[in-house]
C-alpha cells in the first residue's frame, strides 16, 4: 500500500510522521505534492524520507490511498486537476473541513463512475500518535476501504466511524480542540509562571505526576506550586473537558463520543506540548489556517477573556492556599 498527500503542510507532515513512527508505513511508500517546495513542512517531510513533488498528478499516480490535505476552497480545483487520474484502486480521503462527500463524488464522477470517497476529520496530535479521528464513507467506498483507513488512523490515535452529518461538530470539538488547550497553556507566557509550570498544568490530569516532571526538568517544585497544580488544574481540566463535551452534544454528538473526543484532544495537545521544544503559542499558530475554523473559535475564547480567567484562577487558588497555611 502506498499513500499520497495532495498538500504538504502541517497535516500531511503530522500524518506522515505518525504513520512512519507507528511502523504501519515506510517513508518511501509516501508521496506528497506542493507547489511550494520551500515550505518548512516540505523540508521536514524530506528529512524523514518522504517523496516530494510539485505535481499533484504524480502523487495520484504513485498512491493507493490519497489524502486531500488542502484548504477547503482549493478542493474543487484540485479535483478538476486530478480527476482524470483517479482509478478504481484509489481511495480518496478528504480532510477538508466542511467539504461534503457528495460534492467530491459529483466532481469525480465526471471522470470515473464509482469513485471511492471517504471524508475524515483528524487533528495534528497524530504526529505523536495521540490524534482524534472520525470518518464517514461515501456511496461507492466499500467496507474494507473504511477498515483500511481505520487501520491507518488507528495507528496514530483514536479513530471511529460516524455519520457524515456529525463531522462538522467533531471539527469544532477535537479538530480545533488542541489549539484551545495550547491557548490555555499560553497563560504561562502571559504572566502565569515559567515554562515548566505551564507544562505541569496540563500534565497533572493526563500525563506523569507533577513531581516527576519537576525532577526531570531539574526544577524542584514548591508546596504552593503543587497545591494549585494537582488540585486546581485537575478541576479546571475536568471542567474544560465537560464544557467541550457539552459543546459537542449541543451540536449533535452523542455524549459518550463527545467526552471521548474531548479527552483525546486534551491528551494529544498535552503530549505534543511535552514532546516539543516549541512555545505553546507556536504550536497553536501551526494549526490556525488563515480564515479557518480554529482561528474563529480562538477569537471567541479571547473575546471571553479565556487566558485571564485561567491566570486569575491560579492566583486565587495560590492565595487561598497561602492563607490556609497562615491560619492553620
Amino acid at each position: 500500500m502506498s499513500v499520497g498527500f495532495i498538500g504538504a503542510g502541517q497535516l500531511a507532515w503530522a500524518l506522515a510522521k505518525g504513520f512512519t513512527a507507528a511502523g504501519v508505513l515506510a517513508a518511501h511508500k509516501i508521496m506528497a505534492s506542493s507547489p511550494d517546495m520551500d515550505l518548512a513542512t516540505v523540508s521536514a517531510l524530506r528529512k524523514i524520507g518522504v517523496n516530494l513533488t510539485p505535481h499533484n498528478k504524480e502523487t495520484v499516480q504513485h498512491s493507493d490511498v490519497l489524502f486531500l490535505a488542502v484548504k477547503p476552497h482549493i478542493i474543487p480545483f484540485i479535483l478538476d486537476e486530478i480527476g482524470a487520474d483517479i482509478e478504481n484502486r484509489h481511495i480518496v480521503v478528504s480532510c477538508a473541513a466542511g467539504v461534503t462527500i457528495n460534492s467530491i463524488e459529483k466532481k469525480l464522477m465526471a471522470f470515473q463512475p464509482t469513485p471511492k470517497v471517504i471524508r475524515c476529520m483528524t487533528n495534528t496530535p497524530v504526529v505523536v500518535r495521540e490524534g482524534a479521528t472520525v470518518y464517514a464513507t461515501g456511496t461507492h467506498a466499500q467496507v474494507e476501504d473504511g477498515r483500511l483507513l481505520e487501520q491507518l488512523m488507528g495507528s496514530v490515535g483514536f479513530c471511529t466511524e460516524v455519520e457524515e452529518d456529525l463531522i462538522d461538530a467533531v471539527t469544532g470539538l477535537s479538530g480545533s480542540g488542541p489549539a484551545y488547550v495550547r491557548t490555555a497553556d499560553g497563560w504561562a507566557a502571559a504572566g502565569g509562571g515559567g515554562r515548566t509550570s505551564g507544562h505541569i498544568c496540563l500534565s497533572s490530569t493526563l500525563l506523569p505526576a507533577p513531581a516527576a516532571l519537576g525532577r526531570a526538568s531539574g526544577q524542584p517544585l514548591s508546596g504552593g506550586e503543587l497545591a494549585w497544580d494537582s488540585g486546581t488544574f485537575s478541576l479546571q481540566a475536568f471542567t474544560a473537558l465537560d464544557a467541550l463535551a457539552d459543546g459537542g452534544v449541543k451540536m449533535g454528538l452523542p455524549r459518550r463520543l463527545a467526552v471521548r473526543l474531548g479527552a483525546q484532544a486534551l491528551l494529544g495537545a498535552a503530549k505534543m506540548l511535552l514532546d516539543s521544544e516549541q512555545h505553546p503559542g507556536q504550536l497553536k499558530d501551526n494549526v490556525c489556517s488563515p480564515g479557518g475554523a480554529t482561528i474563529h473559535a480562538l477569537h471567541v475564547l479571547e473575546s471571553g477573556g479565556f487566558r485571564s480567567l485561567l491566570i486569575n484562577a491560579v492566583e486565587a487558588s495560590c492565595i487561598r492556599t497561602r492563607g490556609a497555611a497562615v491560619h492553620g
